[in-house]
């Protein structure tokens, strides 16, 4: 048995305040299984580093004044393709590959795609046709602000990511249909 007397006092709170900090380790531990991504993260903004090149993502969707959520890929490069003062901006391949890569980092729950590294993403659908939703809790797809080379034969897709209950995935769709969009911004 310790005698707690002998101990100089900022030693012991020391001692107290790091006991404290493993319970509370502890307790998170315990509750893992039930505590879902969504409420592990709802109250900050993930942040994704490789070789020195960080991003982090906007808490919410973008929302047009009308409350709508879609928006045709000339719309979202109008709108978000270039940086606004604080940085945020459309994102390219390169910053949803944090997300599709490794395989195996994406779960699907009630309509809502989690990425083990704390992003979620709802899955809204897409329109193709204005006032039109389709697969609204089924499907999440997101512009990116890749324009193939004009001289392709493809100029008239742009790429997405996209995921369904089932597995995520980086593709190409038409840049008239109507999909959500996440900003993201460089950390310096």
């Amino acid at each position: 048995m310790i005698d707690y007397k002998t101990f100089k006092k900022g030693y012991l709170n020391e001692w107290v305040d790091q006991s404290q900090a493993a319970r509370k380790a502890a307790e998170e531990l315990a509750n893992k299984d039930t505590t879902s991504l969504r409420d592990k993260y709802k109250d900050e903004l993930p942040v994704f580093s490789d070789g020195g090149y960080t991003i982090e993502f906007k808490k919410r969707n973008e929302v047009r004044s009308n409350g709508s959520w879609y928006f045709t890929w000339e719309e979202a490069m109008m709108l978000f393709g270039k940086p606004d003062k604080d940085g945020w901006r459309l994102p390219g391949l390169k910053d949803f590959k944090f997300l599709v890569e490794p395989e195996g980092d994406f779960s699907f729950s009630n309509g809502t795609g989690f990425f083990k590294n704390g992003l979620t993403l709802p899955a809204d659908g897409t329109m193709s046709t204005p006032g039109v939703a389709k697969a609204v809790g089924i499907v999440g797809s997101y512009w990116t602000n890749y324009d193939p080379p004009k001289m392709s034969q493809q100029t008239h897709l742009s790429w997405m990511l996209s995921f369904t209950d089932a597995t995520c995935y980086l593709g190409m769709t038409s840049k008239t249909n109507y999909l959500s969009v996440r900003l993201v911004r460089e950390v310096k």
